[in-house]
């Protein structure tokens, strides 16, 4: 026993040292479990499998087989191969490690680690050690800390120089724009890419428009953390074809600095379809991704009989975060020169806009004076304690000339009006159950030419104030306050203060069906008026008025296979003892949406007197797709006595009104027709028409809109058509006309051919108006227009000169 014992411990003695022998000439193997196999030949080890190689290379994995003979060490189970010295990680299920030719290699899929920031899946990949190379041949993926992700089908990594080549490198940013690059070279190391032959696919929502396809061709790429520059390089939003873009800018050197979020261009062209239309030896732009960024804006041509020819080069300015303006300079053909600037800033509780612009004489002998307009707009948050919100607004508006706006097409976001200018500062406040307002403010009224074209309103307030009453009283109480001192006509002054206690109960199904609702209004009327009609007196009054309307309705519903058909009929009671002031000459209108109206004269100092009936009903058709396909609308008002104090162009003053009727009808998705009328009480003649109509059917396309007025309810007339036929996908010819029926006469007809796809408009257009006021003039132009999209417009010149 005791030989035995002495024999065993000879024999794992030798062990030892035969163990350590072999690991010291290739690996260092730990395990919880060992084998010898094959008369020490053959090791195999498994649980908590650590071996390190004589080139400091370590592994983990759940087992191990090394064959001492052929120098083959396979490696199975979570497997996790480090190069510490050169900061690679290889990771998989199954490597075999080629000891005497320092290949490690696994046909199986696998993920690895490059400088701690590039993670690569791929398989069937083989690294050589003492290359320092890795290398495959099959689909790889690989993506950075940034989420940048780059695909190739096969690549070359070297360890030491830290470069990864490929032949055919796919190449998406973490925004989604796409690079395909024939031979490209990145640095993991400090993240640069070189290449050439390449082509970039923008996000398709870059530029706004998902039917567009940006790209960008280069022959040579320089990718870096700060700049990506292509040499020779062709861009466009077009969508792609097997035919050149309809447009395109090439330039032989395209610079994309990511820090300031610019584009910058050398010695660019742009084409259409292939053919150069404009060279630019530099020039830069704000990248897509950035909304405010300092720079030229697209450039514009256009052309008129009135102003002649002019090119706009606008250049955008950003101040600060919260500050910025757009420099708009026009430069004419008679050396004359339009200056128009835009400034705007904007901070946590206030906004401003300033929009201001001047106009030269110019050379020519007949040039018209220097004119100018300022506006502005400025809104404050005042955050006071007395209402939830609260702000104040300041708006000035002021031109040189009458027509300045309207001849020269001036227009921002808060250009609003060319003709009437309205300058003022607005108070307001508002809780859940009351509102104030409070102003002063001007018109202008640029139409007329002495001073009765000013109108001054000082102060102007409003007060709103909701009572609530609870659920039981079926409805809502408030009460309204107007007040202003205004002074128009040049000498004519009022003053005014209203105050209106409103009631109106809430709309109910009774019984038998019917819907139910009643208003009531109690008015005070406190007024004072010099120089009524410029005759030198003075009228005071005060009014106490009331009125009371009652309304109910029966709506009716049928219902078969195809249709659902929905009848409604309507009935009105309103009364008001108090007379109505002289509202005759007023401009209102009644048709079939204010019809019913409490306050249908749209007035607030005067109540529509006396004991009326309006009646009405609506029906409507609705096919099984719930599309409304008829709908007739009519309603009438009948007045126990004649007032003449009533708008005559409303009729409501008659004993019985005129019978205001809508009618519209869609009965396919090829036409459609509105038709809105007003019938004299007797049905012998329609006072007022307009009818607006549309007809398509494959490539050809109708409007029309006829509009006739005649007796009390006005004296306008016109219709118009404008025909467009489409010829084919992209082309198409238009013509537009209209004529005035009362003076018998054209005032413009459009005659339009265009060209149109998803990235460029280009028309040839002729007009011809016959509009009269000051600067505008009467004119014929006859012009081709390109639109670059998404960049600008841009006209010849009259062609028709």
């Amino acid at each position: 026993m005791k030989n035995k014992k002495i024999i065993f411990f000879f024999y794992l003695f030798f062990l030892i040292i035969y163990l350590e022998k072999a690991s010291s000439e290739q690996f260092n193997f730990e395990a919880k479990e060992i084998k010898i196999l094959e008369a020490g030949n053959v090791l195999s080890g498994k649980d908590g499998v650590k071996i390190t190689s004589d080139n400091n290379i370590e592994i983990d994995a759940d087992s191990f087989l090394y064959n001492k003979n052929t120098s083959i060490l396979l490696i199975n189970g979570n497997v996790e191969i480090y190069d510490r010295q050169n900061n690679v990680k290889i990771s998989g299920e199954e490597f075999i490690y080629k000891k005497d030719i320092e290949k490690i290699f696994s046909k199986k899929k696998i993920q690895a680690t490059l400088e701690s920031k590039y993670n690569l899946n791929t398989k069937d990949l083989t690294y050589l050690v003492n290359e320092k190379e890795i290398v495959s041949k099959k689909k790889t993926t690989l993506t950075d800390n940034l989420n940048n992700l780059l695909e190739t089908d096969n690549f070359t990594y070297s360890v030491i120089n830290k470069i990864f080549k490929s032949n055919n490198f796919v190449y998406t940013d973490n925004t989604g724009n796409k690079s395909t690059i024939n031979k490209a070279i990145l640095n993991t190391k400090n993240n640069q890419i070189i290449g050439k032959d390449l082509e970039i696919d923008f996000n398709k929502d870059t530029f706004g428009n998902n039917n567009n396809d940006p790209r960008l061709k280069g022959r040579a790429i320089f990718i870096n953390k700060n700049e990506t520059k292509v040499n020779k390089g062709i861009f466009t939003t077009c969508k792609k074809n097997d035919k050149c873009p309809p447009w395109s800018m090439s330039a032989d050197e395209i610079i994309h600095d990511k820090l300031k979020k610019t584009i910058n261009y050398k010695n660019a062209v742009l084409k259409v379809y292939d053919k150069p239309i404009f060279y630019f030896p530099k020039f830069f732009h704000p990248d897509p991704t950035v909304k405010r960024q300092t720079g030229f804006l697209m450039p514009s041509i256009a052309d008129n009989n009135n102003l002649g020819a002019h090119v706009s080069i606008p250049y955008f300015k950003v101040l600060s975060d919260s500050k910025d303006l757009t420099f708009k300079p026009r430069l004419y053909s008679d050396n004359s020169a339009l200056i128009n600037t835009e400034y705007r800033t904007i901070t946590k509780n206030s906004k401003h806009i300033i929009d201001t612009s001047i106009k030269n004489k110019g050379s020519k002998k007949n040039s018209n004076n220097t004119k100018t307009h300022f506006f502005s707009n400025s809104k404050i948050n005042l955050n006071n304690s007395l209402f939830e919100t609260s702000d104040v607004e300041i708006n000035l508006e002021q031109v040189s000339n009458n027509n300045y706006l309207k001849a020269y097409n001036i227009n921002s976001s808060i250009v609003n009006n060319t003709s009437v200018l309205n300058s003022f500062i607005t108070l307001s406040g508002f809780n859940d159950d009351l509102f104030f307002q409070g102003n002063i403010e001007t018109y202008e009224d640029t139409s007329k030419e002495d001073s009765d074209k000013y109108q001054y309103i000082f102060p102007n307030i409003k007060i709103d104030k909701i009572f609530d009453l609870g659920i039981e009283t079926k409805g809502q109480l408030s009460l309204n306050t107007n007040g202003f001192i205004k002074e128009y006509d040049t000498n004519i002054k009022e003053k005014q203060i209203i105050n209106n206690l409103n009631y109106k109960s809430f709309s109910t199904p009774g019984p038998n069906g019917f819907f139910n609702n009643y208003s009531f209004i109690l008015k005070n009327i406190n007024s004072d008026t010099e120089n009524p009609n410029n005759n030198n007196l003075k009228n005071s009054k005060l009014d106490i008025l009331s009125a009371g309307m009652f309304t109910s309705s029966y709506p009716l519903k049928k219902i078969n296979k195809n249709f659902t058909r929905f009848l409604t009929p309507k009935i009105s009671f309103r009364y008001s003892p108090n007379n109505t002031k002289n509202i005759a000459d007023s401009d209102t209108r009644i048709n079939n949406d204010n019809v019913f109206s409490f306050n249908r004269i749209g007035h607030n100092d005067t109540i529509e007197t006396g004991a009326s009936m309006t009646i009405g009903s609506e029906y409507l058709i609705n096919n099984s797709s719930n599309d409304n396909i008829f709908k007739l609308d009519l309603a009438t008002v009948f007045n126990h006595k004649e007032n003449t104090d009533l708008p005559t162009k409303s009729t409501l003053g008659n004993k019985s009104s005129n019978i205001f009727g809508n009618v519209e009808m869609k009965p396919s998705k090829y036409f459609n027709i509105k038709y809105n009328f007003s019938l004299d009480n007797d049905l012998n003649k329609s006072k007022y028409d307009l009818i607006k109509a549309e007809f398509s059917i494959n490539n050809f396309v109708n409007s029309f809109e006829f509009l006739e007025e005649t007796d009390e309810l006005g004296n306008q007339g016109y219709w118009s058509n404008k025909t467009t036929l489409n010829l084919g996908d992209s082309n198409s010819l238009s013509f537009d006309k209209r004529r005035n029926t009362k003076t018998n006469l054209n005032e413009y007809y459009n005659l339009i051919y265009q060209y149109r796809n998803d990235c460029l408009t280009a028309a040839i257009e002729y007009n011809k108006n016959f509009y009269n006021d000051g600067d505008l003039k009467p004119g014929e132009e006859l012009f081709f227009s390109i639109t670059i999209v998404p960049f600008s417009k841009i006209n010849t010149t009259n062609l028709n000169r």
